[in-house]
């Protein structure tokens, strides 16, 4: 069965986690943060990206590359309609940068 996208608007970043993950909190509207009971924020794979891991220069490099495109930025996202196979979400983020 294919779930339909879910557009949020009101997104915080929590943490990079790599080039390629991230945390997030996200808003689902009417003041309701799905996260909020626990102050927790949830990990997010980045639709179409496979960015190096660990401590390899390369790995490095694109955390931060991805850390200095979304930091202080004001975040929306997309999630695709299905989990990856290690139960993530994939997410497309949009943002725009605060000036």
């Amino acid at each position: 069965m294919k779930y339909p996208r879910y557009r949020y608007e009101a997104v915080t970043l929590a943490e990079v986690i790599d080039g390629d993950t991230v945390k997030l909190r996200i808003d689902c509207g009417f003041g309701f943060q799905r996260q909020k009971r626990d102050a927790r924020a949830f990990s997010y794979r980045l639709a179409g990206i496979d960015a190096k891991k660990g401590s390899t220069p390369e790995g490095i490099a694109a955390k931060k590359h991805l850390a200095a495109l979304i930091v202080g930025a004001d975040l929306r996202v997309e999630t695709l309609p299905e989990p990856e196979k290690y139960g993530r979400y994939m997410v497309v983020i949009g943002w725009a940068i605060r000036g």
